[in-house]
């Protein structure tokens, strides 16, 4: 008897003052704020950070001044007349707005208003999920330093902005061929800022570590990478493999029959942004130049992968290989890595799955050769090159979770 595979997409709930639906099941707070700090949390407080970071608390009062101020600012450009035809019209309408109506509790702005001047504590959102995570920020201070430590990070001596920046604009300045003048302005960098580092709580492993981020805006290559990645774009996603998103992995698999003995299998690759070999993703770039690709892209590629760097606590770290979480350009180069990687690996395994579906650094797998050859694979695929290593999931009870997807057999 076949089977097949049913896909259930995991929903996400906002929280609202609506009316509950009672057939709608009540997000349990304890889970969507996680505390693993050493100082007590009221349910008011643990209320509100349910609403996730990125909720827009209501202000007391109408912010006059400030928008009068931005206002100024935005009617700049326009003529005198006009500006000032706008001004009396935003001012009446100030005039004749009432304060709004506040979207958390007085126990809740009480709370919040205390945190503002708690110094012993950081709030998180959490690697995976919409949960927030509250920690000692002795703890999170440790782990930042650690990871800084033992990670693939050299210290430097001194802040390499200036320098990197220079670069950036005398080698943008060379290649016309790929950008044109007007283009060349927006791309080179003016005011730059030395990328920060920060980490996210993974908070479904064992003792809570920190998935490394890199917040690389304004950095001096910022926007070069940005304009690379959109660059390299169209050339990646061309194999059988490619998934989008959770939604097209659903459309590829739900109608797929099973075998009996077909197993559900999920591959992950372990901190691939950060161990991405760098030289030989180069390499597979310079190969896509008789593919098209502009031949001047390897060389600004070159550029902002081999001088990745970040500060921390006042101190400047090179990283030595792969690429950081948070620069535009590392998901594209990991995706051109990864086709070749995988290409390869396929092409030299004596047992194949039906079934190969990957999104960045998750794989999905049909595995029809049964458990003890499933092994085999899986150190076949961790044999290929050394920086790439995969952990395994097998389904349970016909049940595999993927990211924002549980996938299960039926009959």
């Amino acid at each position: 008897m076949s089977t097949k595979c049913k896909v259930n997409l995991i929903a996400k709930f906002n929280l609202s003052k609506k009316k509950p639906d009672p057939h709608v099941k009540r997000l349990d707070v304890n889970k969507i704020v996680i505390n693993q700090s050493n100082i007590p949390i009221s349910d008011s407080l643990k209320s509100v950070l349910a609403k996730v970071l990125n909720f827009a608390v209501t202000p007391k009062h109408i912010p006059v001044d400030d928008i009068i101020a931005q206002v100024d600012v935005a009617l700049k450009g326009l003529g005198h007349n006009p500006a000032d035809v706008a001004r009396s019209e935003i001012a009446a309408i100030l005039k004749n707005a009432k304060k709004p109506i506040s979207n958390i509790s007085k126990d809740e702005r009480f709370e919040l208003s205390k945190l503002k001047n708690r110094d012993d504590i950081v709030i998180l959102s959490a690697d995976k999920g919409n949960a927030t995570v509250i920690m000692d920020e002795t703890t999170y201070n440790n782990k930042i330093q650690d990871l800084c430590n033992y990670g693939s990070y050299t210290k430097i001596n001194r802040d390499p902005t200036n320098c990197l920046a220079t670069k950036n604009n005398n080698i943008i300045t060379k290649s016309t061929s790929l950008i044109d003048q007007i283009k060349q302005s927006s791309l080179k960098s003016s005011t730059a800022r030395p990328p920060r580092f920060y980490g996210l709580p993974k908070i479904h492993q064992i003792g809570t570590p920190l998935r490394p981020i890199v917040s690389t805006i304004n950095s001096p290559t910022y926007k070069l990478a940005r304009f690379l990645s959109e660059t390299l774009l169209p050339f990646t996603g061309k194999s059988t493999s490619a998934v989008l998103n959770s939604a097209h992995l659903v459309s590829l698999i739900k109608d797929i029959s099973l075998s009996p003995d077909d197993l559900l299998v999920s591959f992950d690759v372990v901190s691939l942004f950060t161990n991405v070999p760098v030289l030989d993703t180069i390499a597979i770039i310079e190969d896509l130049v008789q593919q098209g690709l502009n031949p001047d892209v390897p060389t600004l590629v070159r550029l902002c992968l081999t001088n990745t760097y970040f500060t921390w606590n006042g101190t400047f770290y090179k990283q030595n290989d792969g690429t950081p979480m948070g620069y535009p350009l590392s998901p594209v180069v990991a995706n051109v890595f990864m086709e070749k990687f995988e290409t390869d690996a396929i092409q030299t395994s004596t047992l194949l799955p039906s079934l190969w579906t990957r999104y960045v650094d998750d794989t999905f797998v049909i595995w029809p050769h049964g458990l003890p050859a499933l092994n085999q694979f899986l150190n076949h695929i961790n044999s290929i090159h050394p920086s790439i290593k995969f952990t395994m999931e097998v389904e349970k009870d016909g049940k595999l979770p993927f990211p924002y997807v549980l996938i299960e057999k039926r009959p």
